[in-house]
């Protein structure tokens, strides 16, 4: 694992750790999803864009996509999720 991805890993436990958690949901689960749905919104981004021919992303842009979006999901269940 190189410096980049030891970071990323990093991010992302104290990402899990230090913001709203709902408990009516693993976070496993809810991390999941949003590997899935941030899959989702790239492969739409690049069908729109087929004349941009690279990937890149800001290392630190990714990560505060990645909290937000883990935010929302956690918010949005808290607010809808019926046991």
């Amino acid at each position: 694992m190189d410096e980049k991805e030891r970071i990323y890993e990093a991010y992302k436990n104290i990402l899990l750790k230090e913001n709203f958690m709902t408990k009516k949901v693993p976070q496993i689960k809810i991390q999941k999803a949003m590997e899935k749905a941030q899959k989702a919104f790239w492969a739409v981004v690049a069908k729109e864009f087929k004349e941009v021919k690279s990937g890149d992303m800001d290392l630190s842009q990714t990560m505060k996509m990645e909290k937000d979006m883990m935010d929302a999901i956690n918010v949005w269940l808290e607010n809808n999720y019926e046991v």
